[in-house]
């Protein structure tokens, strides 16, 4: 169990390593006040660190990567371990999202597939389905606090990834690769294991060199956790199962 004292050593840690002005542990996501002057590392169940500056940061993406780095090291210090919530590998499955997102730089990331409206998982807790011809909810998120601008970011990414011809050809062999960047933030959606895509959700200028560098680290692991799942079942009652994806056969 996590002490106030530790959190306070750990926070003196970080803003003399930083150069931060202060440093706050949050056990739940706040929306943040002072973007330019603030980093933020996001971790699995809405915690997150945050560093505040007295100007803002030039080297951004420097910084960030320290700041990952260090509440790496200490999580277990700071945060209390939390009891999972229903079954194992859709928990794993969240955690290993959440540190994509946070070493992606991003705000969310997603799984969804090529063949159903299910949502298989989400950084930020967002499951169930949606329909696919409509931008609409795709979920509940795991907290009431979650501010709104980041789930629209998410219907919106998800939408656009549905809309994308790519996408349709995946049952047949294809692949999808797309980056979209807008003024405020875009995001990244990457085919794997035939039918799957990850939506990487971003809420500021997207770092591609080390979005792809986060996917290439963390594929893997949401690939075995996806085989793993248990079937879901879209709206109509229609079951949707993981399927393993399969494999070219040697000539």
């Amino acid at each position: 169990m996590p002490t106030q004292e530790a959190r306070e050593r750990f926070a003196e840690l970080v803003a003399r390593e930083l150069g931060a002005l202060r440093v706050r542990v949050l056990d739940r996501l706040e929306p943040l006040t002072d973007v330019p002057r603030t980093l933020r590392v996001e971790l699995s169940q809405n915690r997150c660190v945050e560093a505040v500056f007295e100007v803002a940061p030039r080297k951004r993406a420097d910084l960030t990567r320290k700041l990952l780095l260090l509440v790496r090291a200490f999580e277990l210090a700071i945060f209390s371990p939390k009891a999972p919530q229903g079954d194992g590998p859709a928990v794993a499955l969240a955690e290993e999202l959440g540190a994509l997102a946070g070493r992606a730089g991003a705000g969310d990331a997603l799984v969804i597939d090529a063949r159903s409206p299910v949502i298989w998982g989400s950084a930020r807790g967002v499951v169930g389905t949606h329909e696919p011809a409509e931008v609409v909810r795709i979920g509940k998120p795991r907290r009431p606090a979650e501010p709104p601008s980041a789930k629209r970011r998410a219907e919106r990414a998800i939408a656009r990834v549905r809309a994308l011809p790519a996408l349709v050809t995946l049952a047949r062999g294809g692949h999808l690769a797309y980056l979209e960047q807008g003024r405020q933030g875009g995001f990244l959606a990457r085919s794997f294991a035939g039918i799957y895509v990850i939506v990487v959700v971003f809420d500021a200028a997207i770092d591609e060199l080390r979005a792809e560098r986060a996917l290439r680290e963390h594929v893997p692991a949401i690939e075995r956790l996806i085989v793993a799942m248990p079937p879901r079942e879209p709206a109509g009652g229609a079951k949707v199962v993981s399927l393993r994806a399969k494999r070219a056969r040697r000539a």
